[in-house]
């Protein structure tokens, strides 16, 4: 301790020693405590820690499988603790807009989402292909994110309301950058996903242990991502041919997508050391629907049109005894009831319905209005026109090869080959009256009204909703039974004696 002396000669002298030998063992007391802290930090850090993303796509409006990501959320959350739910696009239904519940339009998806415990959400075509108002006003009721970085309003090229570039969201400790990236609808400004990506991955990567990419885009493009744009630990994609592959590695970046038709949820397993992923697994988990008891008492207040008056989603209809499961025939056999069910309503000689508009996966139970919906959402009505022969035959060719050009027919029975030439394959059409089709004859044709395939068509006779056709035919059968038979018959069958 020092004595200061106030002896005017020495006092200049004394105070600058007094302060040389404070600023010393100050400088030594604060890098003794620097390093101690340093030791204290590299242990914590160093310590090696989990986190978990499980994400969805493709889930269009089924309600029951969202509550089961959910419910896998929780089973996680109570043993590992840092966990994140995130859904790629795609999961509305496409008749979002139908469903009422009190005095306004809301989404039933959006509901679901929420009480399962989404995190995220970018959107895909169905919810971009919404007017933007309706969007708006669903999204602005999101208890999540709403992603989109390259998404633009035309009008300004401002974000578009209810959407965010990014989300820092911490779970169990973990700091989870997600940027959402899309190319889902013509209607908005889509900005180039890498020039977004290379802005907003710095930013984010300043302040987030995991950088993740929410991504509503092909294969192709996630993959461009991961080369371009240094920074990324995973992209979370939307369906792709590669999703059965499990997690694939582009440039040190882990890219994975869950498959088609929200038959799945994908788990992605990161390990973190220092901070950074040092390791990744990846699974895809069957989602198999929890029980209808949830999500119907969640849908119990909500109303869809049903001939010309709201009724409730969960009324039954009718009865399913089978017939139409995925491994019975599914989408045919429906395509099939629903093809008869227009040429009979239009009295027209032949009847089409795109293979596309069709979603016949029926179990067997109660049919009830929410089932017409996912069978048949698109609000086409029934019309007629008028085709000749020729031109029958080569849409019933284009099908052999694209399912966007396959028509599930009635009134008619076509004989194909494979193994001839391209432009040659449909050997035969017979009528339902056993007459060979005319190429040269004009035919009176049911299609569906606002199908693209018949746009630059002139209709006529518009009729009934085909949904509403449907649900009277279920109502005045009580039960149904899906049946695929001979509409499209192989010749190399016919020639090994095979109907």
């Amino acid at each position: 301790m020092f004595k200061v002396s106030y002896d005017g000669r020495k006092k200049k002298v004394l105070w600058q020693e007094m302060l040389r030998h404070e600023a010393v063992s100050t400088w030594k007391l604060w890098f003794r405590l620097g390093a101690m802290l340093g030791i204290w930090c590299n242990s914590v850090f160093a310590q090696e820690t989990h986190l978990t993303l499980l994400h969805t796509n493709d889930m269009a409006g089924r309600f029951e499988q969202i509550l089961k990501a959910g419910a896998i959320k929780k089973q996680i959350e109570q043993t590992q603790g840092a966990v994140l739910l995130l859904d790629a696009g795609n999961t509305m239904t496409g008749f979002e807009g139908a469903f009422a519940h009190g005095a306004g339009q809301e989404s039933p998806t959006v509901m679901f989402l929420g009480r399962a415990g989404y995190d995220a959400l970018v959107p895909g075509q169905r919810e971009l292909g919404l007017p933007l108002d309706l969007f708006t006003g669903f999204m602005r009721k999101a208890a999540f994110p709403v992603l989109g970085a390259n998404l633009h309003r035309p009008q300004t090229g401002r974000f578009l309301f209810q959407v965010q570039p990014y989300a820092l969201i911490r779970t169990g400790g973990v700091r989870v950058g997600v940027l959402g990236l899309s190319q889902a609808s013509t209607s908005i400004w889509q900005g180039d996903p890498v020039l977004a990506a290379q802005y907003y991955v710095p930013i984010l990567r300043q302040q987030a242990d995991v950088l993740v990419v929410l991504s509503h885009q092909d294969y192709a493009v996630d993959s461009t991502l991961a080369v371009s744009v240094e920074g990324i630990d995973v992209i979370v994609g939307t369906y792709s041919e590669q999703a059965s592959a499990g997690l694939r590695e582009v440039n040190g970046v882990q890219i994975r997508q869950a498959g088609a038709d929200g038959q799945f949820l994908g788990r992605i397993d990161l390990t973190l050391v220092g901070g950074r992923v040092t390791s990744a697994t990846g699974q895809l988990i069957l989602l198999e629907e929890p029980g209808p008891d949830g999500a119907e008492e969640m849908l119990a207040d909500w109303t869809l049109p049903f001939r010309g008056e709201g009724v409730p989603v969960v009324s039954v209809l009718g009865q399913a005894s089978g017939g139409f499961g995925e491994q019975e025939g599914g989408d045919a056999a429906m395509g099939y009831l629903l093809a008869d069910l227009i040429r009979q309503a239009s009295g027209a000689e032949v009847g089409l319905v795109a293979a596309t508009s069709v979603r016949g996966n029926l179990s067997p139970g109660p049919i009830r209005a929410l089932d017409l919906y996912r069978i048949y959402g698109r609000a086409h009505r029934v019309a007629v026109v008028r085709l000749k022969g020729e031109v029958l035959k080569a849409m019933f060719e284009a099908g052999l090869d694209r399912v966007d050009a396959f028509f599930y027919p009635s009134g008619v029975e076509i004989l194909y080959d494979l193994d001839r030439p391209k432009g040659d394959r449909i050997v035969g059409i017979n009528l339902e009256t056993g007459k060979p089709l005319a190429l040269d004859k004009t035919y009176s044709v049911a299609i569906e009204k606002e199908a693209d395939a018949f746009k630059t068509y002139q209709t006529e006779r518009p009729g009934d909703l085909i949904r509403d056709l449907l649900g009277r035919y279920i109502q005045e059968q009580g039960t149904i039974r899906g049946q695929v038979d001979s509409r499209y018959r192989a010749a190399s069958k016919l020639q090994d004696g095979v109907e």
